[in-house]
């Protein structure tokens, strides 16, 4: 018996870790942004404030089905998708900006 509460415990709190780690819909993490690159950082801005990357946050940048990632910590991305781009050329030559600048 003690057992199956156990079970019973641990399998709620399992269901309840989960529910609160997924991101509010237009919260800060999804929704739409406006990300522009500049000189000295990336400026990220949405409906509930700004945030500002210096150079030296950006740990990498990679692409996933078009998609481009810029990662400013291990769990945290900019995410770029394919569709902004007008063509190819245009995703290159904002891969060779960001390049430059990490």
């Amino acid at each position: 018996m003690p057992f199956l509460i156990l079970i019973i415990v641990f399998l709620y709190n399992n269901y309840k870790l989960k529910e609160q780690s997924i991101p509010n819909e237009n919260g800060v993490m999804i929704g739409n942004k406006k990300i522009e690159f500049q000189a000295d950082g990336i400026c990220e801005t949405n409906h509930l404030g700004s945030y500002f990357y210096k150079w030296q946050a950006v740990e990498a940048m990679e692409e996933n089905k078009g998609d481009l990632y810029i990662f400013v910590d291990k769990l945290l991305a900019l995410i770029i998708p394919a569709s902004t781009f007008t063509n190819e050329a245009e995703k290159e030559e904002l891969k060779a900006f960001i390049k430059a600048h990490i």
